[in-house]
């Protein structure tokens, strides 16, 4: 048996050898790497004088399209095109009136088509709210708060929409509906057609400090506060 081993030793070896080899390399220590000074994060908020956020100015993207050419919208328009048109509208809007036709055409379309897009899912969704489902409804009465939100809505066109949607939100709240979607949903429809005590009264059905709490506790203000501004006398004179 041992003149066999000792016949096959050179063989063991040659096949043993390369991967003692690769073990003793990774255990040999490497110097620190130098990364050229590289710095991670934000370098302006490391300076000494670099403003807080609250002191920062963002342009829009609007604001900044004003201020592109012609040339350089193309870029723009292709880049929301996926957005939803309720968003995008008065960037597209801008781009219609520019003096490139091709992207006139381009904006035109786009717009066309989101719009399209956001009535038809309105009239599916409409029909599957007939059955009665919470998730049904609760996608129903977000579309159609998506369209109330579109520019490209028509305002002659928002009172049919209420029209259409706020039975499904007396509903909600007649019913004691829990449903934290559906109850969300019906209570974002009724800031918007200025009923905040019904909206405060849905509020109070989601679990408190949830995100749908929280958030619908912003939009109740938000809508609140405009209200408030609009019901203020506008003063034609300042007196000195």
């Amino acid at each position: 048996m041992l003149h066999i081993f000792f016949l096959n030793l050179p063989g063991l070896i040659g096949v043993l050898a390369p991967l003692l080899l690769i073990h003793l390399i990774a255990r040999i220590p490497r110097p620190a790497s130098n990364l050229g000074g590289m710095q991670t994060g934000n370098p302006l908020l490391a300076s000494a004088d670099a403003r807080t956020s609250d002191e920062t100015f963002t342009p829009s993207l609007l604001l900044l399209t004003r201020s592109q050419e012609p040339k350089d919208l193309r870029p723009v328009a292709l880049g929301v095109r996926f957005m939803p048109v309720e968003l995008t509208a008065p960037i597209l809007k801008h781009c219609a009136r520019s003096a490139d036709t091709e992207l006139q055409l381009y904006a035109q379309t786009v717009m066309a088509d989101g719009q399209e897009k956001l009535q038809q899912s309105f009239l599916q969704l409409r029909e599957r709210a007939a059955l009665n489902a919470p998730t049904d409804i609760a996608s129903f009465i977000k579309a159609g708060l998506r369209l109330l939100d579109s520019p490209l809505t028509p305002d002659s066109e928002h009172a049919s929409l209420f029209k259409n949607l706020l039975p499904s939100a007396e509903v909600t709240l007649s019913r004691n509906e829990k449903h934290p979607r559906l109850v969300f949903e019906a209570a974002r429809l009724f800031t918007r057609a200025r009923r905040m005590d019904d909206a405060h009264v849905l509020r109070k059905r989601l679990s408190p400090g949830s995100p749908l709490h929280e958030e619908l506790g912003g939009l109740i203000a938000h809508h609140s506060s405009i209200l408030a501004a609009q019901s203020r006398p506008i003063l034609e004179k300042v007196m000195p």
